[in-house]
């Protein structure tokens, strides 16, 4: 699976595909923005243990979690890096509410797009009297990221098809 694909809409019969897209927007915001006021590990948390029966709510817990084992790498990257070169008087955790943050993160966002259909965003957007264009290119980027994610593996698998050995890096 495409570590973008958490960020497509899947059709699906729940509580949070049914709520309003401007009331998940809000949500996703102020999940994120209190993601980003704080450093400490427990209010991260906090957040993150919030976000979780809203994601089992969407029904899309498996998806969310396939996309967190993708996120894996990169949260150990962030751990080790930051707990060895943190100037930081506790660097661990330091790295760890790091790394807690960019997973509350991803997953706010992630409901919100998996949750989302584009043109129900943009229409909410429009009754939200915001600009026709800004609704339009939130729309275009919704649709465009998966895409781009579908464009990527595909470019892989061609040069695989010519014998390039992507998964041994250079």
């Amino acid at each position: 699976m495409s570590f973008l694909e958490v960020f497509q809409y899947t059709r699906q019969d729940s509580v949070m595909h049914r709520l309003d897209p401007r009331s998940k927007l809000v949500l996703s915001i102020v999940c994120a923005s209190v993601s980003m006021m704080f450093m400490d590990i427990i209010p991260l948390l906090m957040v993150f243990i919030c976000l979780l029966p809203m994601i089992a709510a969407a029904k899309s817990l498996g998806r969310w979690a396939k996309s967190m084992k993708g996120l894996g790498a990169l949260l150990v990257f962030v751990l080790v890096f930051n707990t060895l070169l943190s100037p930081m008087e506790y660097p661990f955790s330091y790295s760890l509410s790091l790394a807690i943050r960019l997973v509350a993160l991803m997953t706010s966002f992630s409901l919100f797009f998996l949750t989302v259909q584009p043109d129900q965003l943009s229409q909410a957007l429009i009754q939200m009297r915001v600009k026709f264009e800004f609704a339009f290119a939130m729309s275009m980027a919704m649709r465009y990221v998966p895409t781009l994610g579908q464009e990527a593996y595909a470019i892989m698998d061609a040069q695989r098809a010519r014998g390039v050995e992507l998964d041994k890096g250079n």
